[in-house]
């Protein structure tokens, strides 16, 4: 039988910081001789282990006893639920390539519940670990969570190790105030079909148009608002791309929306990006455009503002304009239909 106490001093210390960071429901990925899932189970806490490396989740641990290697498919937990309150990754991505280790932490961070935490340890790059594969600069690992949140570093572990933690906010919905929420419903009812929303960012807009039963893809360049899209709505296919260079099929949708977006960038960005639109949009689609409204809330940080005369301009190479009137006067949205 395995004994209780672990041999090596600095890995007890490690174990002990980790543990006392877990709250609530917890899985670990990674460390497999069971003292880590010990010290957080002497805690009072539930505590499991994953193998997200193989596409599948061990069977929960009895009190006392190692977990079960019998796989479980991780169908078996459904895409929408947030399972854990703590997930713990422990040197494990130092073994793994960076492409796997950014799936790992998506993939945990999908299965985190809102409020929860997790915690990633890997060996310090400033402290000679001769056996790792790969190690890690404070500043490295800090980089690799950054897209996920506010990473925070635990000193009080060993420094053979980095461990640093990231809690999950409780609800990105808050973030929504209430006009921008009475124009994501104007929106959401006027897509139609198969849908795209170029330059989604924390996925909002696109779950609503979702939940009007509608297919729908989300693009945005920036990683970390991606990142948050696929854990609030694990459902919902997001992809981190360029706008103007996705590569998604010609006139393979029947709605495009482009909502905030070109005031963040260059007149020539901008052209590129409704170019780009336009191609994606069948014939008889709908192309949906919103920007702030300039007479209403002028924005010092835009790279371009836009009153209703400028929106029309731009859009009208296009087709016929149509303004949208019933959303809030704090944007201005219009569309053009494909013909």
């Amino acid at each position: 039988m395995e004994s209780d106490r672990i041999p090596d001093r600095s890995l007890r210390k490690l174990y002990k910081a980790t543990a006392a960071r877990c709250r609530g429901a917890t899985a670990v990925l990674g460390r497999g001789d069971g003292h880590l899932l010990q010290a957080i189970r002497g805690l009072g806490l539930q505590v499991e282990e994953l193998n997200l490396l193989a596409g599948a989740v061990s069977q929960p641990a009895s009190p006392g006893l190692e977990a079960s290697s019998a796989p479980v498919d991780l169908g078996g937990l459904s895409p929408k639920e947030e399972a854990f309150n703590t997930i713990v990754i422990s040197e494990l991505l130092e073994k793994v390539s960076p492409k796997e280790a950014k799936r790992l932490l998506g993939e945990s961070w999908r299965l985190l519940k809102p409020g929860g935490r997790l915690l990633v340890t890997v060996p310090n790059k400033e402290a000679p670990h001769p056996s790792s594969e790969r190690c890690y600069h404070p500043r490295h690992l800090k980089r690799l969570l950054k897209g996920l949140g506010k990473a925070k570093l635990a000193t009080d572990q060993p420094f053979r190790w980095v461990t640093m933690y990231v809690n999950k906010e409780r609800s990105s919905r808050r973030r929504l105030n209430r006009t921008r929420l009475e124009r994501f419903k104007v929106t959401a009812r006027l897509c139609r079909g198969k849908v795209i929303e170029l330059g989604c960012g924390e996925g909002h807009l696109t779950k609503m148009i979702r939940d009007r039963q509608l297919e729908v893809t989300g693009v945005d360049i920036n990683r970390e608002k991606i990142l948050q899209a696929r854990a609030a709505y694990p459902d919902i296919p997001f992809l981190q791309e360029d706008i103007r260079q996705v590569k998604l099929p010609k006139e393979g949708f029947d709605t495009v929306v482009i909502a905030e977006v070109l005031e963040h960038v260059p007149e020539k960005v901008g052209a590129e990006m409704l170019a780009k639109a336009w191609s994606l949009l069948k014939p008889g689609g709908r192309l949906i455009v919103s920007v702030p409204n300039e007479d209403c809330v002028p924005h010092p940080n835009h790279v371009r503002q836009f009153d209703r005369r400028g929106l029309h301009r731009l859009l009208e190479p296009l087709g016929r304009t149509k303004l949208v009137a019933d959303q809030p006067f704090k944007w201005l949205m219009m569309y053009v239909e494909k013909r």
